[in-house]
């Protein structure tokens, strides 16, 4: 990082070296944080750090420390058993994490703090608490992309309850927390453009870039020979804000010999079974359940395409990941998805508008071609990244972009 010594506080409340969505992106940022500072450390639950350290390289492991927080036993137990007790105890996390940070703040002072993970815009973070001084970077984060109304429809009754409480007290937090996150942060990064609306005159710097790092290792190749052009792969889990309804009515949009598998477990499995039932089309649909990554990446490297219906996925890993391996991609035009897909020059977006959404999906379900992959989402590019990005927390160098 232009040879300035740097000690940099990463607070990853989820980080880990094998594991996909948050804790991956954790581990990537952390990497890409030691790539460039000569000294890091990490904030993480306490359930994190031998893997994380047995992971490390010698060289990485001998200039970070990693600090294990977790609150008393008993928070830890409720955080499994109750309704939405992830997301409170991370907000208790955060808070009770304040007073730590600032305490190793006074023995070792920090030059800059990122706050990795959860990437969420509504809740407290740790390092908000410190200094002035410290150059903070938040993000990437995401969380104000909103259903679209004409698809309120799609959620069903019990969907249209999570929604309003899941819009409510995201408006809440955001105006809360999220406002003071970014006007105390140096570098605010979006995960997509409704982030960035909704921070857009607040944060002194702001910049997009979905969390999307995916290892090149981990993803099959795909094999023209051996991809089956009458199947299509869904990924994800099976709750209304997904849009598996719509999926299910552009599958009996198109000719019969086609097929649509969902990978993904849920509280809407009865729900959509029903629904497949009904529209005659519980032959060609398979519910797979959760299976492991490796196995649904390679069922997407053999499909004609991935659909993908959410409703307001902020960073889908899914689409970054079909893309990655050249899997075309079908996609509804909402918050990440959208920005994933654009930003990858790959895929085929779909209104969320459209007057006909289930056969304008079915039309480009039929009209995708093979497309290679896209290199655009490789996590060898986090070094870099976060490299600009602590230029920037420190007033100097300026965003060049990616595309």
């Amino acid at each position: 990082m232009g040879g300035v010594r740097m000690h940099v506080l990463v607070s990853a409340y989820a980080c880990h070296p094998v594991e996909g969505s948050e804790p991956g992106v954790g581990w990537h940022i952390l990497l890409g944080a030691l790539s460039g500072a000569d000294r890091v450390t990490l904030l993480t639950r306490a359930n994190n750090v031998a893997e994380i350290r047995e992971a490390l390289s010698s060289v990485h492991r001998a200039k970070c420390t990693i600090l294990g927080h977790d609150l008393h036993p008993v928070l830890l137990r409720l955080k499994k058993c109750l309704p939405g007790g992830t997301q409170a105890y991370y907000w208790a996390w955060q808070v009770a994490a304040r007073r730590l940070v600032r305490q190793l703040h006074s023995r070792t002072p920090f030059d800059v703090s990122h706050h990795a993970t959860f990437a969420v815009d509504w809740a407290p973070t740790a390092t908000s608490s410190l200094p002035a001084e410290v150059a903070k970077v938040w993000g990437p984060v995401g969380g104000a992309t909103l259903c679209p109304r004409p698809l309120l429809r799609e959620l069903g009754p019990r969907g249209l309850g999570v929604e309003a409480l899941r819009v409510l007290l995201g408006a809440i937090g955001r105006a809360t927390n999220g406002k003071t996150n970014a006007r105390r942060s140096a570098l605010v990064i979006a995960q997509n453009n409704d982030d960035a609306r909704a921070f857009r005159g607040i944060a002194s710097n702001l910049l997009v870039e979905p969390n999307a790092f995916l290892d090149p290792a981990t993803l099959p190749l795909r094999d023209a020979v051996n991809v089956d052009q009458h199947l299509i792969v869904g990924v994800g889990r099976l709750i209304p804000l997904k849009g598996w309804s719509i999926a299910l009515r552009m599958l009996s949009r198109l000719p019969e010999y086609f097929r649509l598998h969902i990978y993904g477990s849920g509280p809407e499995l009865e729900r959509l079974q029903g629904l497949a039932r009904r529209l005659g089309v519980d032959g060609r649909v398979a519910f797979m359940g959760h299976r492991a990554r490796a196995e649904t990446l390679q069922a997407v490297s053999r499909a004609r395409c991935v659909v993908f219906t959410s409703l307001h996925d902020s960073a889908p890993g899914a689409v970054a990941e079909a893309i990655a391996i050249g899997t075309p991609v079908v996609g509804l035009g909402i918050g990440g998805t959208r920005q994933i897909l654009n930003a990858s020059r790959r895929g085929s977006i779909v209104s969320p508008r459209a007057p006909d959404i289930a056969g304008a999906l079915a039309a480009a379900v039929l009209e995708i071609s093979s497309q290679p992959p896209s290199p655009r989402w490789n996590s060898t590019r986090v070094p870099r990244l976060v490299a600009e990005w602590y230029r920037i927390a420190l007033g100097g160098g300026e965003w060049h972009g990616n595309d």
